[in-house]
């Protein structure tokens, strides 16, 4: 059997971040990637930022959504949500055919795999509310060891890059030395970013997580498999999205 060639899209939802940083988490995700699998970054046109709360996760919907069915109807045979908190990821697989990744989900589920507790190390304590409503919703809280932050803005992460991996590693020294965790993830994407994974990991000497590289192995095997997410579960929406004039 040949190599598949094909492409997966990593879809931004916000506006906050210049081309250069969008062409760096390229050619990271890029190198995450097997032979023959592309990967391209998206961003949606209008909306937040960045995603840090409910609210943000609102405006980013309708964009996100619409981003969603152009990415599919272009030919691409994945999608990856490029948000911790996976926003909207439920609506993007009722309109979508191909498989939408979440890389909070994904990174979730393989802590599980790997760990009996697990703690996870978000930018901003608002943020964690968020965090514990997606932790319910994928039915893992008794795995959780704990939900922490380090109070960093987002869009702060490129600019105070050392200052972010010492505040980072702190936290997840507490979550193993306070909380009892036995692997952490990084509750953000910009924290997924950072590449700083294997010198945590020595540093610690338990797994840590990264939600960007699974993300991509994911949905390489879910493409690899033919596998998506179940119409029965997240069936096509019968209403359609119109804008009423006054």
């Amino acid at each position: 059997m040949g190599i598949q060639s094909y492409t997966i899209s990593y879809l931004v939802p916000g506006v906050g971040f210049n081309s250069e940083e969008l062409e760096r988490r390229r050619r990271i995700l890029q190198s995450y990637a097997s032979d023959g699998v592309t990967v391209q970054v998206a961003t949606i046109k209008e909306g937040p930022m960045s995603v840090e709360s409910f609210y943000d996760a609102a405006f980013a919907g309708p964009p996100m959504l619409r981003a969603v069915t152009d990415i599919e109807a272009k030919g691409y045979k994945a999608i990856i949500i490029g948000g911790y908190f996976d926003p909207f990821i439920e609506a993007a697989r009722e309109i979508a055919l191909i498989p939408i990744v979440g890389p909070g989900e994904t990174s979730m589920f393989f802590a599980s795999s790997v760990c009996r507790k697990f703690s996870i190390v978000t930018m901003l304590p608002r943020a964690i509310p968020i965090l514990q409503k997606q932790v319910k919703a994928l039915g893992i809280e008794s795995k959780i060891a704990s939900l922490r932050a380090i109070q960093f803005p987002v869009l702060e992460v490129d600019r105070h890059t050392e200052q972010t991996k010492e505040a980072l590693l702190e936290q997840y020294m507490r979550a193993r030395d306070e909380d009892g965790a036995e692997a952490v993830i990084p509750g953000n994407m910009s924290l997924s970013f950072l590449q700083a994974h294997a010198e945590f990991e020595k540093r610690l000497g338990m797994p840590v997580l990264d939600p960007a590289s699974l993300a991509v192995k994911m949905a390489e095997v879910m493409v690899s498999l033919g596998l998506s997410h179940s119409k029965v579960a997240y069936p096509k929406p019968r209403n359609t999205y119109q804008i009423k004039s006054s």
